[in-house]
């Protein structure tokens, strides 16, 4: 049986990927890993946070959708930062 997420999970699963597809779509391979990498690390620091504290994470939701925003319209990415 599949495993049902709550509407904020949803969001910041959906905000993962798509700034991993993101990865794909811009630059080159090293602009490319650095932008996973620093996805990754981003969102295993978050990974602690109370599951209650729903404020924080949709303001940090919020943020991570305007940078994903800014970083598509760009023409390449030099930093990722999400915080």
């Amino acid at each position: 049986m599949p495993i049902r997420h709550s509407g904020l999970q949803r969001e910041v699963l959906g905000l993962y990927r798509a700034f991993i597809r993101l990865a794909y779509q811009k630059g080159d391979l090293s602009q490319r890993q650095y932008i996973i990498e620093t996805v990754r690390k981003e969102f295993k620091g978050r990974k602690d946070w109370p599951l209650r504290d729903f404020d924080t994470i949709e303001n940090w939701v919020k943020q991570g959708q305007r940078r994903l925003l800014s970083l598509e319209r760009a023409k390449s990415v030099q930093r990722v930062v999400l915080s």
